[in-house]
């Protein structure tokens, strides 16, 4: 028997087409999560996160299964492009350059994959998996970042809009209910703001509900709250009306910012946001690793039990997967 060969041509199109499917899925869910990024919804957010997982999964079974570098290299070529395919209606160097990140990337997480595995003399699945999950989860995190301010207008804004600062700010809502007020939200106009926390201020001093406060009693209250903030905040540029919302706010403020830098620096700001929201996504590398890990270890184990694949010796008594 040849070493190091697949037998089975069904088997290899098999798995290349699993990583390819979920590539796109991936894709494809990244831009529905991009079309509703600031809405309440989390369903769009943990769609994306199951396709990025499943995909990490195939793609480490794809890097322990496919010899030929050939093959990886075509298959990689594939994954990539259904990956990009989604945001072709708007294409821009943005997408290209996520794509070429994205293609490199994936080269290099299945070579490192690959040089492990060959540096083994058993098979030994965490360690392959290891560097393999990082360096696929790092392009994926490259090419949501780059993905992230590409659109019809992309530039047009620097990178900054209400959708887009609301998207950045809609996690920490949780901690600011928990520390702040029970129903915070950046939606809120600033008058619903200053009346939560003078509720919120009274309930704590006197240990009644502000809503058991007659609305004549309380709008003078909120009024002079308001007055004071404004004129707290006035020194710093910021001015706002009683019914602009937190975000209104923040979206003027930083575009006053924006208006005052040289227009020759202003890209950088896109490229500082796009480092931002790279370093968010990478942060939760952890929990990719743990999902596709657990989901890879699993299919793998299936393979082995039920004939898909099997352990045997190269002539110098190493251990390798063939497709049979």
């Amino acid at each position: 028997m040849e070493p190091n060969v697949d037998f089975s041509l069904p088997k290899v199109i098999g798995i290349s087409a699993l990583g390819v499917l979920f590539a796109g899925a991936t894709g494809y869910f990244l831009r529905f999560w991009l079309d509703f990024k600031g809405t309440d919804s989390l369903q769009p957010l943990l769609t994306l996160g199951l396709a990025m997982a499943v995909f990490l999964a195939v793609f480490v079974l794809q890097t322990l299964f496919l010899k030929s570098k050939l093959i990886i290299n075509f298959v990689v070529l594939l994954e990539s492009l259904a990956l990009a395919i989604p945001f072709l209606s708007y294409f821009s160097w943005y997408v290209l350059a996520a794509w070429l990140l994205a293609f490199l990337n994936f080269l290099n997480a299945s070579f490192r994959g690959r040089s492990e595995m060959d540096n083994q003399l058993q098979i030994k699945f965490f360690r392959i998996k290891k560097p393999v999950v990082s360096r696929a989860f790092t392009a994926l995190s490259l090419f949501i970042a780059l993905i992230y301010f590409n659109g019809p207008n992309a530039g047009a804004d620097f990178g900054l809009s209400k959708q887009t600062i609301k998207s950045f700010l809609k996690p920490s809502e949780p901690v600011l209910q928990s520390t702040l007020i029970k129903n915070f939200s950046f939606d809120m106009s600033i008058y619903q703001f200053v009346d939560a926390v003078l509720g919120s201020q009274i309930a704590d001093k006197i240990g009644i509900s502000s809503e058991a406060i007659p609305q004549a009693m309380r709008a003078p209250l909120i009024n002079q709250g308001i007055a004071q903030l404004r004129t707290q905040l006035a020194p710093y540029g910021i001015t706002f009306r009683n019914n602009d919302t937190i975000t209104d706010i923040l979206y003027d403020y930083l575009s006053k910012l924006v208006v005052r830098i040289p227009e020759s620096f202003r890209p950088l700001i896109t490229f500082g946001l796009m480092f931002l929201v790279f370093l968010a996504v990478r942060s939760l590398g952890f929990i990719f690793h743990w999902a596709a890990g657990a989901l890879s270890y699993l299919l793998y184990e299936l393979a082995m039990l039920s004939g898909f694949a099997r352990l045997t010796l190269e002539s110098r008594s190493r251990e390798i997967i063939l497709l049979k």
